[in-house]
Formats: structure tokens, sequence, C-alpha cells
């Protein structure tokens, strides 16, 4: 009877310590994992290439694969900031692909992988289209102190003419705070044609800063003309 209580209490401590254990190790992925990406979007869409973009919880390197129709894997690409770049936003441009293709794709943040449930991201190319002209408006984004740069933010714009949306554009703020998007380079909502676009135009802005805060506003279009005309300052919240 003893020997069998004995045996009880030691199989409980066992167990107790191995439920411990789990706890740790759950607790340590909680700390070091970089999960929670938020917010995949697709960007840049042109008859060759698309940007894919996310925020992800914690700072990690960021890593695009890339996938044909079949499911095969093209390639795995790394950020456009660099191969050894790492923050907790990713910016990946995925560049001389066929036009009016499909593609398919999966994210990785650190070595924890996005592949939108099972089901993949899909993205369609269009047509190969030359804009013509230029009209790039530009301003700075800054922390919400107002004094330091929102560096490597990234910011979405849509353009809306009054009738029409266009598909979705992006760029990431440089070392010094500034961004700039060559609005001729929009597209419609379906990708088969450019949008027309003119100074006026309401620009819907959206900046993701990761930890450094977010932003929302719109801006009329206008044309920076060599760096002598910016929007105001955005701060990020």
């Amino acid at each position: 009877m003893i020997l069998s209580q004995h045996k009880n209490i030691g199989e409980k401590k066992m167990t107790l310590k191995k439920y411990l254990i789990i706890i740790c190790l759950c607790i340590s992925c909680v700390k070091t994992g970089h999960a929670l990406e938020t917010n995949v979007m697709i960007s840049n869409l042109t008859g060759t290439s698309f940007t894919v973009s996310w925020v992800s919880k914690n700072e990690c390197s960021g890593q695009l694969l890339l996938y044909d129709i079949n499911m095969n894997l093209l390639n795995t690409l790394s950020d456009d900031r660099g191969i050894n770049f790492s923050g907790d936003t990713h910016y990946i441009t995925a560049k001389g692909l066929k036009s009016n293709a499909s593609y398919f794709f999966s994210t990785l943040s650190g070595n924890q992988i996005n592949d939108n449930e099972g089901q993949m991201y899909s993205v369609h190319t269009g047509d190969n289209l030359i804009p013509v002209g230029s009209l790039q408006p530009a301003g700075q984004v800054l922390l919400c102190n107002g004094n330091r740069y929102a560096t490597n933010a990234i910011v979405y714009i849509q353009i809306s003419n009054g009738l029409d949306q266009s598909a979705p554009l992006s760029t990431i703020v440089d070392n010094n705070g500034y961004w700039f998007v060559e609005l001729v380079n929009a597209r419609d909502q379906n990708n088969q044609g450019l949008f027309r676009v003119s100074e006026g135009n309401t620009l819907s802005i959206d900046v993701q800063g990761g930890q450094m805060g977010k932003a929302s506003l719109e801006l009329s279009a206008m044309d920076n003309k060599g760096g002598m005309v910016l929007n105001k300052p955005i701060i990020l919240r």
C-alpha cells in the first residue's frame, strides 16, 4: 500500500514536471515566434510584377514563396531592402513574370509560414502597358513626436477620380522619412487597363508602420515638381 502511494506520488510529480516543461516551451514560442501577420497586401500589379507586403508582430526577416499555376515552387524572394533586412514591415516585389498569368504565393515571417490557411494567396498579372506622362506626389512620414522619421513604414495609395477607384499602389518610406509614388503607373481594379489619373483626384493614403504606428488620410493628387511641392507630413499614431 505504501509502495503504491509512493508510486502514485512519483507519477504525479513526473506529470507535473512534463506539464511545466510544456508551459515553458509554449511561453518560449510566444516570445520568439513571428506569427500574427496582419494585412497581407498585393499592390503595384503590372504585366510582369507585383508587390506583396505585410506587418509581423515581431521584427524578423521576411520571404515570399512564389509558385506557378501547377503549384511548382518558382522562387524564394527576399525583402526589397536587402536579403539581410529584418523588421516588422515586409515588402517584397516579384519581377520578370509572364503577362496575363496566374501565380500563387505564401509568406514567411522568420520561420513562420502564412499560406492563407492552406488556400495560398493568388494573383493574376495583366497586359504589358506603357504609362504616359508623370504625376508624382511626395511627402514625409514622421513618428508621433514629430521630429523622427518613420523609416521603413509602408505607404499604400488608392486613387479616386470621382467615378472609379484604382488598384492599390505602394512604396516604402526612405531613410530621410520621404515617400513618393508614380501615379500614372496605377491600373484599373481588374488590372487590364491604366487608370485615368489627373491632378486634383483624391488619394486615399494608408500608412502601416508596425510598432511605429499607423495613419489614414485623404490627400489631393499633386506633383512634387522635383521636390519643390510636398504634401504636409503624415504623423503616425
